[in-house]
């Protein structure tokens, strides 16, 4: 499979997510970086056994990804600074943050507070008023599918 990054995001069941990622780095070119969207299973073991243990990290994409731009990442004893840095140019390319979570931290969640301010403040759509004057919203997201190397 070609492809410069996968992204899991199944069950959280350690031996399903081990099983799938053991599948998936023997599928994938050696540059794939792949990603396991796990909330609280330890990265060491989702990616046990597996080839190229250093292109592999921990992502979780904050909701609603689409208005959100915060990524949380996670390393693991032997994801490579190479991976991060790939990793960082493909969130700068679709426009998001990533932040860490250090070793032993709870995951990051978002009050519907601070998601409701995000998604008004980071989705990229303005209030104009229309011909009626009643309020429409203007987008103005690339939907785009990415291709491209990173």
């Amino acid at each position: 499979m070609e492809a410069d990054f996968v992204f899991e995001a199944i069950t959280e069941d350690l031996i399903i997510k081990n099983a799938l990622m053991k599948n998936v780095s023997l599928m994938c070119a050696d540059e794939t970086v792949v990603c396991s969207n796990t909330l609280n299973l330890n990265l060491d073991d989702v990616f046990n056994g597996i080839r190229h243990p250093q292109r592999t990290l921990g992502l979780r994409f904050l909701l609603p990804v689409y208005f959100i731009p915060l990524v949380e990442m996670s390393t693991h004893s032997s994801t490579s600074l190479a991976t991060i840095h790939k990793v960082k140019e493909l969130f700068k390319f679709i426009k998001k943050e990533s932040f860490s979570r250090g070793s032993g931290e709870p995951p990051r969640k978002l009050t519907s507070h601070e998601a409701q301010t995000m998604q008004l403040t980071t989705a990229g759509k303005s209030l104009c008023s229309d011909t009626t004057g009643s309020h429409v919203a203007r987008e103005s997201h690339d939907t785009r599918l990415i291709h491209g190397h990173f």
